[in-house]
């Protein structure tokens, strides 16, 4: 029964440039959350009530409301991930999903799970590789301040003249655009007819992105833009401080 207070990824660690700071000592919780049901596993709260929680081992701590309807199913170091009942795939990390992940990073090439070595973990760095990307179409790119970070938010599709196909791909194009570091547990790729929505903030010196997923199956991808809308205004992320560059 605890709860842990860690700062969030797709991490940058010392490897990166940036300096991470000591996690603070865990606080007792008054009741015992039950196991994850995603196959991830770890600390989750599962069926969420409609109000307001917040994060115990993502960092840095996040706090945010919701409706009822919504399940938290991820919930580590460097990840955080929100699904709604009743979209697709809810106990997944894909799907209907908001997901929130720490120190991101930019892929290294067409079907590759590394991060690139050229591209640094800061918000700038993977917002211009994103729109210098043959494969990306970029649909929408704006400022935009998210739970007290600032960054962009871009709505990314892949170019219809992209024909490159992944070996998990399942023969069709694919355009991976995010790849975890440092605790997170990404990696996200572009595929016709699933647009998605970032938001890079920048985190001292390096990056918290925020996705908006929508699989479209179950639920129009424009209506679930409009479901997830009103819990990501209530996002607030406790200290934009860490980590602290060295």
């Amino acid at each position: 029964m605890t709860t842990g207070i860690i700062a969030f990824v797709i991490g940058i660690g010392a490897a990166f440039g940036v300096g991470m700071i000591e996690n603070p000592p865990p606080a007792e919780a008054d009741v015992m959350l039950p196991e994850c049901e995603s196959s991830v596993g770890g600390v989750c709260a599962n069926e969420l009530s409609a109000g307001e929680h917040s994060s115990l081992a993502f960092g840095p701590r996040m706090t945010f409301s919701v409706p009822e309807g919504w399940v938290n199913t991820v919930d580590q170091e460097g990840s955080y991930v929100l699904g709604f009942r009743g979209g697709a795939d809810p106990g997944g990390w894909g799907g209907d999903t908001i997901g929130v992940h720490r120190s991101v990073r930019f892929p290294e090439g067409p079907c590759s799970v590394e991060p690139d070595p050229t591209v640094s973990g800061t918000a700038g760095a993977l917002h211009s590789a994103l729109l210098s990307d043959p494969a990306v179409d970029v649909l929408s790119d704006e400022p935009a301040t998210l739970g007290g970070l600032d960054g962009w938010v871009m709505d990314l599709a892949i170019s219809d003249h992209w024909d490159t196909v992944c070996p998990w791909s399942h023969e069709e194009p694919a355009a991976p655009v995010l790849t975890g570091s440092n605790g997170s547990q990404i990696y996200r790729h572009l595929s016709a007819g699933r647009p998605l929505r970032l938001y890079v903030l920048a985190w001292g010196g390096s990056n918290i992105v925020v996705e908006v997923r929508g699989d479209g199956a179950v639920i129009p991808l424009g209506d679930f833009s409009d479901l997830a809308a009103p819990v990501l205004e209530t996002f607030r992320f406790d200290d934009p401080r860490w980590p602290t560059e060295t």
